[in-house]
């Protein structure tokens, strides 16, 4: 359950993000509107075993966060929107869903714009880990 707990914590975290427009979290249904929109994908790393069998791992990971707005409106929304999520997710920071705690360790990064699928779009990563007791898995 660590990972469904990461995922809980973040997640959370980003729907309570003040003035957010809708987010699409994977393999919901979301029909895209035709304003902005976020989606939201985590990829999980490997774990980092510190010990055998019944010892603690780290559980390592990145959220992306695709901010998706109309074209030919300049950028200024969407690098308001992609710096108040940097800073919402800022180093320091960490989240607790159901006893795991996700820390993130790192300032977030934010990518340059492009177009996809017909709309402006940037990328916010945030780099994340938490600590799992097996036993609790």
């Amino acid at each position: 359950m660590s990972r469904k707990n990461i995922r809980q914590a973040l997640e959370v975290r980003l729907y309570n993000l003040v003035g957010h427009p809708p987010i699409a979290f994977e393999n919901t249904d979301f029909p895209a509107p035709v304003g902005p929109f976020l989606s939201s994908n985590i990829l999980f790393a490997e774990p980092d075993d510190k010990g055998y069998k019944d010892a603690p791992y780290i559980q390592r990971g990145i959220l992306t966060i695709g901010l998706h707005y109309p074209l030919n409106v300049g950028t200024k929304d969407a690098d308001n929107m992609a710096e108040s999520i940097a800073n919402w997710f800022k180093r320091g920071s960490s989240f607790e869903a159901n006893g795991t705690t996700v820390k993130i360790d790192r300032s977030p990064s934010v990518s340059g714009g492009s177009v996809e699928d017909k709309r402006y779009t940037k990328r916010v990563s945030i780099r994340f880990w938490a600590e799992i007791d097996p036993s609790q898995v």
